[in-house]
């Protein structure tokens, strides 16, 4: 009830809501993520195998790549 107020959102803002979202198509998905998404601040987060996974990271290009062991901690090469 509160972010209702809050944000002039209408009565039936929860009730509607997944039905709007469904109905969005692609050309809506990119407008909003345009205005919604800076690429220069993403940080992809990948887990998995090292040796099954870290040659097809690499090919996606999307910046150097960190290793970190299980407690977060830099993994030496």
């Amino acid at each position: 009830m509160l972010q209702l107020v809050q944000f002039g959102l209408p009565d039936d803002y929860y009730q509607t809501y997944a039905k709007k979202i469904l109905g969005l198509g692609i050309p809506e998905v990119t407008d909003a993520a345009k205005t919604a998404v800076n690429p220069d601040n993403v940080v992809w987060v990948v887990v998995g195998d090292r040796a099954k996974i870290e040659a097809p990271v690499r090919e996606l290009g999307l910046g150097e790549l960190k290793f970190l062991d299980a407690d977060g901690n830099p993994v030496v090469r």
